[in-house]
């Protein structure tokens, strides 16, 4: 689920989806096994580039407070992985996993949410409270979790989370329409990295001069 805010505001939630195929292929391969091929690590090493080109460009720096956000976001991401390789571990389908995800969120988030913040949610518009529940509740909870389950089942654990990375891609470009928001150059080459490391990780054929063997890509 792609969500769309300010350039500024933008950037640190970027970086999320793209570091976690790289969180995924290093769990997968330890706990399950997969193969760490050749191409697969140029594949992250493009992502990776490509999002420290994102971090760069919007002025993130060393030992400030920025920096704590940086690191939820990058715990956040090794929990997802560890869900990912959770699921393809204990061969869930999709629709089961999205269900375990969405029940065990509902038991243990919304009685904390409730205590900590009381009443106040319900100050807020009926309209934005339906919309929040319909992107949040259904869309981001039970929809999207069940695409991802899928993909993971098709494609395996580091195959099929490489796909995640394309979201800084997905968001700059739906930016363009909805919030007239155009892309600085930097950025555009940030996104080609991403995209072509998604393609390469994820096991896209690459060109092969006479003579190489496909092996190579293969690992």
């Amino acid at each position: 689920m792609v969500v769309l805010y300010s350039h500024r505001q933008r950037t640190p939630r970027l970086c999320l989806p793209p570091l976690i195929p790289l969180y995924v292929a290093v769990l997968a391969a330890v706990v399950l096994g997969e193969t760490f091929t050749v191409a697969k690590r140029i594949g992250l090493a493009l992502v990776v580039i490509g999002v420290l080109r994102i971090v760069w460009g919007t002025g993130g720096t060393i030992g400030s407070r920025q920096n704590i956000g940086h690191a939820m976001f990058i715990s956040a991401g090794l929990l997802f992985a560890g869900y990912t390789v959770a699921m393809r571990t204990a061969r869930l389908n999709e629709l089961h996993a999205a269900a375990i995800a969405a029940v065990g969120s509902l038991i243990t988030y919304v009685p904390v949410y409730a205590i900590v913040s009381g009443a106040h949610l319900f100050n807020a518009p009926w309209p934005d409270l339906v919309l929040q529940a319909f992107v949040h509740g259904i869309l981001c909870a039970v929809i999207s979790l069940m695409l991802w389950g899928r993909a993971i089942s098709l494609l395996g654990a580091s195959n099929g989370s490489a796909f995640a990375a394309l979201a800084p891609a997905i968001t700059a470009i739906l930016a363009i329409p909805l919030l007239g928001e155009w892309p600085a150059t930097t950025d555009w080459i940030a996104m080609l990295l991403i995209s072509g490391g998604v393609y390469i990780a994820s096991g896209g054929l690459l060109p092969l001069r006479r003579g190489v063997s496909a092996e190579f890509v293969k690992g």
